[in-house]
């Protein structure tokens, strides 16, 4: 995920770390590891996830990654932001936010190499679903209780 005349894309605010924020090294392991391109993280309200998830996105960033956070709490969400990170890329049709998503899928799937894509606060995985890549290298961390049965799952 990169633009030719923008270099690389951040789109989409990362949370900051809470004071006295530990992320576990075992669990920052296995969303950084090879292996299956779409993670969800599981676990109770206030386990940690969305900043289990920010840890992952700002060392991605710090090791040059292209990081897109997009807040997924209901389909505005997912939709506006999905658009914003269509037009960080420079893809066509980003105007029109039932084309962008599709269109940062398809980036995805054609390469992602060092791409993370964060859904944060998945409250309905069907919202999500038609937006996560079948193929590339892309990554995709999904964060929240309605998350189930998208990716491979890592209990906080």
């Amino acid at each position: 995920m990169s633009s030719a005349e923008t270099g690389p894309v951040r789109s989409g605010r990362v949370p900051a770390p809470p004071p006295g924020f530990r992320p576990r090294p075992d669990l920052v392991a296995a969303l950084s590891r090879p292996g299956p391109r779409v993670r969800v993280l599981t676990g109770p309200p206030g386990a940690g996830r969305t900043h289990l998830a920010a840890a992952v996105a700002r060392a991605r960033r710090a090791e040059g990654w292209l990081v897109a956070w997009v807040d997924a709490s209901d389909v505005r969400g997912v939709l506006g932001g999905l658009a914003e990170v269509c037009g960080a890329l420079g893809l066509a049709r980003c105007g029109d936010e039932q084309q962008a998503g599709p269109a940062v899928r398809r980036r995805l799937e054609a390469g992602g190499d060092r791409c993370l894509l964060v859904f944060d606060d998945v409250a309905d995985a069907g919202v999500v679903r038609p937006f996560l890549p079948r193929g590339g290298r892309g990554r995709v961390v999904v964060v929240g209780v309605g998350a189930a049965g998208l990716g491979e799952v890592v209990p906080v």
